[in-house]
Protein backbone atom coordinates (compact mmCIF):
# COMPACT_ATOMS: atom_id res chain seq x y z
CA UNK A 1 0.00 0.00 0.00
CA UNK A 2 1.08 3.54 -0.88
CA UNK A 3 -1.07 6.29 0.45
CA UNK A 4 0.21 9.91 -1.03
CA UNK A 5 -3.58 10.99 -0.47
CA UNK A 6 -4.29 15.16 -0.37
CA UNK A 7 -0.98 16.56 -1.18
CA UNK A 8 0.09 18.61 -3.75
CA UNK A 9 2.22 15.82 -6.18
CA UNK A 10 2.05 16.93 -9.34
CA UNK A 11 3.98 14.23 -11.01
CA UNK A 12 4.14 10.58 -10.23
CA UNK A 13 7.91 9.67 -10.66
CA UNK A 14 10.60 6.62 -9.05
CA UNK A 15 7.85 4.20 -9.39
CA UNK A 16 10.56 1.81 -11.06
CA UNK A 17 12.18 1.44 -8.06
CA UNK A 18 15.11 2.83 -8.60
CA UNK A 19 17.77 4.10 -6.57
CA UNK A 20 15.94 5.89 -4.14
CA UNK A 21 12.46 5.32 -6.05
CA UNK A 22 9.39 3.72 -4.91
CA UNK A 23 8.72 0.33 -5.26
CA UNK A 24 5.88 0.19 -8.09
CA UNK A 25 6.41 -3.55 -8.64
CA UNK A 26 4.98 -4.56 -5.21
CA UNK A 27 2.27 -2.38 -4.69
CA UNK A 28 -1.41 -3.84 -4.83
CA UNK A 29 -2.87 -0.12 -3.70
CA UNK A 30 -1.67 2.72 -4.91
CA UNK A 31 -4.24 5.95 -3.49
CA UNK A 32 -2.27 9.50 -5.36
CA UNK A 33 -5.88 11.10 -5.21
CA UNK A 34 -6.68 14.68 -4.09
CA UNK A 35 -3.78 15.77 -5.81
CA UNK A 36 -2.21 18.13 -9.06
CA UNK A 37 -0.92 15.08 -11.51
CA UNK A 38 -1.48 15.83 -14.63
CA UNK A 39 -0.15 12.78 -16.26
CA UNK A 40 -0.96 8.62 -15.08
CA UNK A 41 1.26 6.99 -16.95
CA UNK A 42 3.66 6.78 -14.64
CA UNK A 43 1.10 3.91 -12.72
CA UNK A 44 2.73 0.78 -15.93
CA UNK A 45 5.56 0.57 -13.43
CA UNK A 46 3.13 -1.03 -10.51
CA UNK A 47 2.01 -4.31 -12.82
CA UNK A 48 0.68 -5.70 -9.20
CA UNK A 49 -1.87 -3.32 -8.83
CA UNK A 50 -5.46 -4.63 -7.61
CA UNK A 51 -6.78 -0.97 -6.92
CA UNK A 52 -5.92 2.12 -8.14
CA UNK A 53 -7.31 5.75 -6.71
CA UNK A 54 -6.76 8.61 -8.94
CA UNK A 55 -9.67 10.56 -7.70
CA UNK A 56 -9.72 14.80 -8.18
CA UNK A 57 -6.92 15.61 -9.84
CA UNK A 58 -5.85 17.02 -13.20
CA UNK A 59 -5.87 14.41 -15.79
CA UNK A 60 -7.19 14.79 -19.25
CA UNK A 61 -6.91 11.00 -20.06
CA UNK A 62 -6.76 7.04 -19.15
CA UNK A 63 -3.33 6.18 -19.78
CA UNK A 64 -0.86 3.58 -18.09
CA UNK A 65 -3.70 1.18 -17.45
CA UNK A 66 -3.75 -1.23 -20.38
CA UNK A 67 -1.26 -3.77 -18.66
CA UNK A 68 -2.27 -3.93 -15.33
CA UNK A 69 -4.37 -6.94 -15.49
CA UNK A 70 -4.79 -7.12 -11.72
CA UNK A 71 -6.47 -4.32 -11.33
CA UNK A 72 -10.23 -4.69 -9.58
CA UNK A 73 -10.72 -1.23 -8.74
CA UNK A 74 -10.07 1.82 -10.55
CA UNK A 75 -11.43 5.91 -8.90
CA UNK A 76 -10.36 8.11 -11.85
CA UNK A 77 -13.61 10.47 -10.26
CA UNK A 78 -13.34 14.18 -10.29
CA UNK A 79 -10.57 14.76 -12.95
CA UNK A 80 -10.84 16.17 -16.52
CA UNK A 81 -11.47 12.61 -18.58
CA UNK A 82 -13.24 13.40 -22.02
CA UNK A 83 -13.21 10.11 -23.40
CA UNK A 84 -13.23 6.62 -22.22
CA UNK A 85 -10.09 4.84 -23.98
CA UNK A 86 -10.75 1.25 -25.37
CA UNK A 87 -7.12 0.70 -25.66
CA UNK A 88 -6.32 1.43 -22.17
CA UNK A 89 -9.48 -0.50 -20.69
CA UNK A 90 -9.92 -3.40 -22.70
CA UNK A 91 -6.81 -5.29 -21.03
CA UNK A 92 -8.54 -4.81 -17.86
CA UNK A 93 -10.18 -8.19 -17.77
CA UNK A 94 -10.50 -8.67 -13.71
CA UNK A 95 -11.99 -5.06 -13.54
CA UNK A 96 -15.10 -4.94 -11.29
CA UNK A 97 -15.17 -1.14 -10.22
CA UNK A 98 -14.95 1.87 -12.36
CA UNK A 99 -15.25 5.08 -10.80
CA UNK A 100 -15.39 8.27 -13.63
CA UNK A 101 -17.84 10.22 -11.89
CA UNK A 102 -17.83 14.02 -12.37
CA UNK A 103 -15.37 14.24 -15.06
CA UNK A 104 -15.91 15.42 -19.05
CA UNK A 105 -16.85 12.22 -20.94
CA UNK A 106 -19.66 12.25 -23.15
CA UNK A 107 -20.21 8.78 -24.00
CA UNK A 108 -19.43 5.34 -22.65
CA UNK A 109 -17.10 3.50 -24.55
CA UNK A 110 -14.49 1.12 -24.15
CA UNK A 111 -16.22 -1.75 -21.76
CA UNK A 112 -16.81 -4.83 -23.69
CA UNK A 113 -13.96 -6.83 -23.05
CA UNK A 114 -15.18 -5.83 -19.40
CA UNK A 115 -16.88 -8.68 -18.20
CA UNK A 116 -16.64 -8.74 -14.59
CA UNK A 117 -17.42 -5.09 -14.30
CA UNK A 118 -19.64 -5.20 -10.99
CA UNK A 119 -19.91 -1.25 -10.66
CA UNK A 120 -19.73 1.63 -13.06
CA UNK A 121 -19.92 5.26 -11.95
CA UNK A 122 -20.19 7.90 -14.63
CA UNK A 123 -22.40 10.46 -12.58
CA UNK A 124 -22.00 14.06 -13.38
CA UNK A 125 -20.45 13.85 -17.12
CA UNK A 126 -21.68 15.28 -20.03
CA UNK A 127 -23.71 11.72 -21.30
CA UNK A 128 -26.68 12.05 -23.22
CA UNK A 129 -27.21 8.21 -23.94
CA UNK A 130 -27.15 4.56 -21.72
CA UNK A 131 -24.86 3.05 -24.39
CA UNK A 132 -22.27 0.27 -24.75
CA UNK A 133 -22.95 -1.97 -21.76
CA UNK A 134 -24.09 -5.11 -23.54
CA UNK A 135 -20.88 -6.45 -22.20
CA UNK A 136 -21.76 -6.01 -18.42
CA UNK A 137 -25.70 -7.44 -18.88
CA UNK A 138 -24.95 -10.38 -16.31
CA UNK A 139 -22.16 -8.66 -13.88
CA UNK A 140 -23.17 -5.12 -13.73
CA UNK A 141 -25.18 -4.20 -9.95
CA UNK A 142 -24.99 -0.70 -9.63
CA UNK A 143 -24.85 1.90 -12.00
CA UNK A 144 -24.27 5.44 -11.27
CA UNK A 145 -25.79 8.15 -14.34
CA UNK A 146 -27.08 10.61 -12.42
CA UNK A 147 -26.35 14.38 -12.96
CA UNK A 148 -26.16 13.56 -16.89
CA UNK A 149 -27.42 15.25 -19.85
CA UNK A 150 -29.33 12.12 -20.17
CA UNK A 151 -33.51 12.60 -21.84
CA UNK A 152 -36.18 9.86 -22.60
CA UNK A 153 -34.67 9.24 -26.19
CA UNK A 154 -31.09 8.54 -24.90
CA UNK A 155 -32.56 6.22 -22.05
CA UNK A 156 -34.46 4.30 -24.50
CA UNK A 157 -31.44 3.39 -26.55
CA UNK A 158 -30.76 -0.15 -26.87
CA UNK A 159 -28.18 -0.97 -23.88
CA UNK A 160 -28.09 -4.57 -23.22
CA UNK A 161 -29.52 -4.25 -19.70
CA UNK A 162 -32.82 -5.01 -18.67
CA UNK A 163 -33.53 -1.27 -17.42
CA UNK A 164 -37.46 -0.05 -17.06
Amino acid sequence: LLELYDNMIDELQDLDGGEGGLPGAGLKVLDISYNVIRDMTPVSLCPNLTELYIAQNKIKSISGLRHLKNLRKIDLGANRIRVMEEEELSGLENLEELWLGKNKIEKIAGLSKLTKLRRLDVQSNRLTKIENLAAQVDTLEELYLAHNGIDNEGAKRETGLALP
